[in-house]
């Protein structure tokens, strides 16, 4: 009799673990593209709630699972900055509740020195996915040339001996640093989804040429090339209303 209540006993056991299975857990949660991407196990409805740093519930959804899986890409949500936060999952009846918390960090930004301009980012550190506007003023006479930008993925314990703004030129004291190439599109950027890395901007400014300041002017805009000072004039001849337009470059008049 003893043995046959062990055997019930047991096969209690076996049959609570097996309905277990497929309840409700988080098996990944990941930022990417301003988004948190999560992934998990459960069975039929599965409520998701997230929570921020001060522990505040910030979202909530349900989501189906399907043959005991689910994958969820919840929308953007304003206000994420760095810190951690936590995702709850649960079954839909608020059983077999389960967590896991990610840390959201932000990384640097910097702009290379440079001559004959001025290039500005509207934020000096974000998170991934962020996306970053790029400022750029022209010293009268010159010209943008190129628009470029690197950021620098760090292995942990990677150390850094120089302007991490200049990184050609600094030295990596210890562990490794790999550079990788940044989009940018309409001066603008998204944060890179790696971490922990930094962002450098780099801009090259050129002389401009007599031709780039002719392709400015107009009746009402005369423009300056070393000094010079050119403008449009205009004469009307007779009554037909012909129009030639010239260039004044000193005293002379080109047709």
């Amino acid at each position: 009799m003893k043995n046959v209540k062990y055997f019930i006993l047991l096969f209690a056991l076996a049959f609570v673990s097996i309905t277990n299975v497929n309840a409700a857990s988080i098996t990944d949660v990941k930022y990417k593209d301003n988004k948190f991407q999560i992934t998990g196990t459960g069975t039929g409805e599965v409520q998701i709630v997230v929570f921020d740093k001060t522990n505040s519930p910030i979202y909530m959804s349900t989501v189906t699972s399907v043959d005991g899986i689910f994958n969820s890409t919840l929308p953007s949500i304003d206000n994420i900055v760095e810190g951690d936060y936590t995702f709850k999952v649960s079954d839909y009846d608020g059983s077999n509740v389960n967590s896991k918390a990610i840390k959201i960090k932000s990384n640097k930004i910097y702009v290379q020195k440079t001559e004959h301009g001025t290039v500005t980012v509207d934020k000096s550190e974000a998170i991934n996915g962020k996306k970053i506007t790029i400022s750029v003023t022209t010293e009268k006479g010159y010209k943008l040339k190129s628009l470029t930008g690197n950021y620098y993925v760090y292995s942990e314990g990677a150390i850094l001996i120089g302007d991490p703004a200049d990184m050609d030129n600094a030295y990596i004291a210890s562990g490794t640093v790999t550079k990788k190439d940044l989009l940018i599109s309409d001066n603008s950027f998204v944060m890179p989804d790696d971490d922990p890395y930094t962002v450098t901007i780099k801009a090259e400014f050129e002389k401009e040429s007599i031709k780039d300041v002719v392709s400015n002017i107009d009746v009402t805009n005369p423009q300056t090339y070393d000094g010079i000072l050119l403008y449009v004039i205009i004469t009307i001849i007779g009554i037909s209303g012909l129009i030639l337009v010239g260039l004044k470059l000193k005293g002379k008049h080109i047709k």
